[in-house]
């Protein structure tokens, strides 16, 4: 196992990880000047957890989504643009668009 010079220095930086929670692993990583890979050791030696997506709240957010698809394919049928579906859903471009792309629903107004 490689030793690191740099070990003296870890209480110090899990004292500072707390502030990167919500920034994640790089952004402290970034910071701090260390690896991704150091960062995450600290952090799990000193019990700090990052507020980043976990498989989780990735699941939980496709759930929702799947909700959103009757009505994206109701709007898209009725010859809706982008934009116009997004402001009634409540959604932005990009979930609109990922949405779309997994249940195969064409949301092309112009191509009809």
């Amino acid at each position: 196992m490689r030793r690191s010079c740099h070990r003296d220095a870890d209480p110090a930086i899990a004292r500072a990880l707390p502030e990167y929670a919500d920034a994640g692993v790089v952004a402290a990583a970034k910071a701090l000047h260390r690896s991704a890979r150091t960062i995450s050791r600290i952090a799990v030696e000193h019990g700090v957890q990052f507020n980043t997506l976990t498989a989780k709240t990735r699941q939980a957010r496709r759930e929702a989504r799947a909700c959103l698809v009757d009505q994206i394919a109701k709007l898209s049928r009725a010859r809706r643009t982008q934009a116009e579906i997004c402001t009634l859903l409540g959604i932005s471009r990009w979930v609109l668009r990922s949405t779309a792309e997994e249940h195969n629903i064409d949301i092309n107004s112009r191509r009809r």
